[in-house]
């Protein structure tokens, strides 16, 4: 990420590229859904409305620790620096600030960075079962299709 992107951003988009969760999902999370002896993040607010655990890399592991360290259970593990819950599309307008400062033509969207982290699985030989399972889809279609 560039500079022009602020640090709480910073770190929203992080957690999208190495757990591949959508941005609501993201903004729900708290620090007790962060499971550090098993490496694994619930997503209890799904597109689906089906609770799933996301196993973390130890990329993603390392990262969402230090994001927790310290911080009590019921707080929000993805928080903005003025101390606020991210709000509802307040995404698009800094990922498009970044975009821009990092010449990306076309801009990605914040659902892009979840294709890229199912990408990087597949780049790994990741099964498209178990990708699909992270994504919190009930088969491969969607994995498949994008």
């Amino acid at each position: 990420m560039t500079n022009a992107c602020p640090p709480d951003f910073r770190s929203l988009v992080i957690g999208a590229l190495l757990s591949g969760c959508r941005y609501g999902e993201l903004t729900a999370m708290i620090v007790e859904d962060f499971n550090r002896d098993a490496g694994t993040l619930q997503v209890r607010m799904s597109k689906s409305s089906k609770t799933r655990h996301v196993v973390l890399t130890s990329e993603g592991r390392d990262f969402v620790s230090a994001l927790a360290a310290g911080r009590p259970g019921d707080a929000q593990l993805f928080s903005r620096s003025n101390g606020k819950p991210w709000g509802e599309s307040e995404q698009q307008r800094p990922l498009a600030v970044a975009c821009e400062a990092a010449t990306i033509d076309p801009p990605v969207s914040f659902h892009g960075l979840r294709h890229t982290y199912a990408s990087r699985l597949a780049m790994r030989g990741v099964p498209l079962v178990v990708i699909a399972s992270q994504l919190g889809h009930t088969d491969t279609r969607m994995v498949e299709k994008h």
